[in-house]
Order: structure tokens, then sequence, then C-alpha cells
């Protein structure tokens, strides 16, 4: 599993979110290091990443107080890059925050950033995504906020899904 540097409050949102964060996105680093070791040497049209509730790229775990990295940051930091991110967030402050996070790390493409409903934005992510291409997607709502249509429009590629489903 690859390494990242704590990050730091750079003054930008940061989103609290429950202690189990902590876990899952450190079985979300492991699955990418693995998903993009494995693949990149097999003979697909690029690996993409898909996040449709992306958020602001950094957590504060509630209660601790503890900085961690969001699920697009820890995407983007992978040693093995993904073709290209693409990424949804509703709230407008958490998205600026998370473009400019992003735009720290370089990528092989730039990222596709969408503004609005992840169920909207699925029909525009799908439409950039290459045929024979192999996607990650992880879905992670805070409610039950993801349509089963956006599920069946990902499944139309070849896509591995890695859901959290919050149901407190």
């Amino acid at each position: 599993m690859f390494a990242l540097e704590q990050p730091i409050d750079d003054g930008l949102i940061i989103p609290e979110v429950g202690s189990w964060s902590a876990d899952k996105d450190h079985f979300l680093r492991r699955y990418i290091d693995i998903f993009t070791t494995g693949m990149k040497a097999k003979n697909w049209r690029g690996l993409h990443y898909i996040d449709l509730f992306a958020s602001a790229g950094i957590e504060r775990i509630r209660g601790e107080g503890s900085l961690h990295w969001g699920s697009p940051l820890i995407a983007a930091q992978a040693p093995n890059r993904f073709t290209r991110l693409h990424l949804c967030e509703l709230k407008k402050d958490r998205l600026a925050a998370l473009q400019e996070r992003l735009s720290r790390w370089h990528q092989p493409n730039p990222p596709q950033i969408i503004h609005g409903d992840a169920n909207q934005a699925v029909e525009k992510i799908v439409a950039e995504l290459p045929l024979r291409s192999l996607s990650l997607a992880f879905l992670d709502p805070t409610g039950l906020l993801l349509h089963f249509e956006s599920l069946q429009q990902l499944a139309e590629r070849r896509v591995d899904f890695i859901i959290f489903f919050p149901d407190h």
C-alpha cells in the first residue's frame, strides 16, 4: 500500500466525518493500489477513477480533529496514476476546495469535474469513458442519494464498484 503524507489545514473547507471514515479511506487506498498496480500493464484503453460524491478532498474526523485525505485525493496521489479522474460534487464550496487541492498533483489527463447531482452527472461521465477502458467507481453518498439507474448506467462499461451504504 502506498504511503501518503499527512494532509494539513490549508484554510479551505474541511468537512467533518464520522470515525469510520478513517478505516474506509485506509481500505480504499489499499484497493486503489492493488487496482492500479495490477491493471497498469494490461491492454486497457485507460484506467479511470469515478467518484460521484467527491466532497472537498480533505476531511476532519469528528471528535478527534485529525485530518485525512478524502477519496478523490487518495486516487490523485496513487503512484500508478489513473488515466483520468471523473469527480462530481453537489456543494459549490466543497467543489471549489477540491479543485484547488487537486491542482497540486499532476494528472495524466485533466480531470472531469462536475458540479451537480451525482445521478444527473452519471450520463456525462459514462460518455467520457472510452470503450475497452476499466474504471473504479467509488460511490460514497451521505444518505440514500444514489439511484439504482445510476448504477445501471455505470455498469454499461467495465467498472469495479466500491459502494458504501450509510445505514447508521
